[in-house]
């Protein structure tokens, strides 16, 4: 059960200064939260939804009961209190879209309300489905405690944390005060930083009445992925670590990641007959921030949780902007090349129906400088520019990125799908994807098709040497008889 939580003191005002202009905001709280205790480093402000209208705003009712007459003017001032009307699923998703580029160490622990006392009170079970909403929408599913932060509109300001159990049922009864102070945290964050690299191969077989997608296909090797890296052990600077060891240095540090052998990954089908594979290859660059006093098993578990979730939304993204597509036909040379007559998104997803190499570009990361020496990250799609990055944070951060700010692009190379034919799907890294469409034979080794495709081979090099031979000595003879 959390006790105490601690806010960053120069956010907090800040944003204190920038609410002195409004009656009523919502958003997201930015933090961490570890073990008894909670670190909130900045609070996200939820923007207006698709018609202009604030995600949290006071519905007045005019019209008095008149059994209020008789009423003591201080349950008179709780019954008439505006309560709050609160766009649940518009907020859920904010905090679904700002997740996506937190990095480790960071997530959405909750959100933050501004409005007066009596109709804070008067809305606090639908503040607390807010908080159940946002915590299903956000990355950070697996914790049961979030925050809410309430923050009085009335002159002075007072800060109110509360926690909110999901696990209890009751909207009423789960709210818990706590210890809520402010200090400076940024100044004492570390950054510890890793490149992993991965490449292996999954196998795809024929299921008639359930095929293998595209998005089955990676989601096996991004679970395959996370449990190979809860296996393999770590080196910060050089110093394998271990659980009796103390951090104590302060600054930039550089974590290195040593997989284990690992079995075989999980083969996507039951069938005999093998359509293909998936070669899943990339790299990823992973950035975590913790605390001083943070132990190195967490520093390792953020690290890993980081590369896991990078390469979950890049398959979410990806997979809703293949799914936005859905119902567009395909075009005459599409439907010739491909073979067959479907939605472009499922020509797209199902991996038996490719007729014809299919490449699918990966979102590259880049990182974004938020709070002095704080990154976030957002994910560049194809055609995509730093322009697209800067209006993105501006409408999920309501932040102005400078024109001078330099965005970091640590991923050289971004990873992309490449599918060969209907026996050979590749996902693999942009840079040997031309290297890799001469080469599709040796990407098979290992599976029935691959077999038939060398011994096919082997077929046409002897009919050829057979054919050279037969040339050779029909010209042999022809000289011959000429001579004679």
């Amino acid at each position: 059960m959390l006790r105490s939580v601690v806010g960053e003191e120069t956010q907090l005002k800040a944003t204190e200064d920038r609410l002195l202009r409004r009656d009523t905001e919502i958003g997201v709280i930015i933090g961490k939260v570890l073990d008894h205790r909670a670190f909130v480093y900045t609070l996200v402000p939820t923007p207006p939804t698709d018609s202009g209208q604030s995600p949290c705003r006071i519905v007045t009712n005019n019209k008095k009961s008149k059994n209020d007459k008789g009423s003591s003017s201080g349950s008179k001032s709780t019954l008439n209190s505006p309560p709050l009307t609160v766009d649940m699923e518009w907020v859920g998703e904010h905090a679904r879209q700002v997740s996506r580029m937190l990095l480790g160490g960071m997530n959405v622990v909750g959100i933050y309300i501004l409005a007066s006392q009596d109709s804070f009170k008067a809305s606090t079970p639908i503040l607390c489905q807010t908080i159940k909403s946002v915590a299903i929408s956000n990355q950070n599913r697996h914790q049961d405690q979030q925050l809410l932060l309430h923050i009085s509109n009335q002159n002075p300001r007072r800060w109110i944390c509360r926690i909110c159990s999901l696990s209890s049922t009751n909207t009423t009864s789960n709210l818990h005060p706590c210890d809520f102070k402010m200090a400076k945290l940024l100044p004492s964050l570390n950054s510890f930083t890793s490149t992993y690299n991965f490449q292996f191969r999954l196998p795809i077989f024929s299921e008639p009445h359930n095929p293998c997608t595209f998005k089955d296909a990676i989601q096996s090797a991004i679970t395959f992925l996370a449990e190979e890296l809860k296996l393999s052990k770590a080196l910060i600077d050089g110093n394998l670590v271990t659980e009796d060891m103390q951090f104590n240095t302060e600054g930039a540090h550089e974590v290195e990641l040593l997989s284990p052998f690992m079995n075989e990954p999980p083969e996507l089908g039951k069938s005999s007959e093998v359509y293909g594979h998936v070669i899943f290859s990339g790299t990823v660059r992973a950035l975590a921030y913790l605390g001083s006093r943070t132990s190195m098993s967490q520093v390792i578990s953020d690290i890993k949780t980081d590369i896991i979730t990078s390469l979950q939304c890049r398959l979410d993204i990806i997979s809703e902007e293949i799914e936005g597509d859905a119902g567009l036909p395909l075009t005459d040379v599409e439907k010739e090349s491909n073979n067959i007559s479907v939605d472009k998104s499922e020509s797209q997803l199902i991996l038996c129906e490719m007729r014809k190499p299919c490449s699918i570009l990966f979102p590259k990361r880049v990182f974004i400088p938020l709070l002095s020496n704080v990154f976030i990250c957002d994910y560049l799609k194809q055609l995509e520019t730093f322009e697209d990055v800067k209006d993105h944070c501006k409408e999920m951060w309501s932040m102005e990125v400078p024109a001078k700010s330099k965005m970091l692009e640590l991923e050289k190379e971004a990873n992309d799908v490449i599918g060969k034919s209907l026996w050979n799907w590749d996902v693999c890294d942009s840079a040997s994807a031309a290297h890799r469409s001469t080469t599709v034979a040796d990407c098979g080794n290992g599976n029935k098709n691959d077999y038939r495709s060398r011994h096919l081979n082997l077929n046409i090099l002897a009919i050829t040497i057979c054919i050279v031979l037969l040339s050779a000595f029909t010209a042999w003879v022809i000289k011959y008889f000429k001579k004679a």
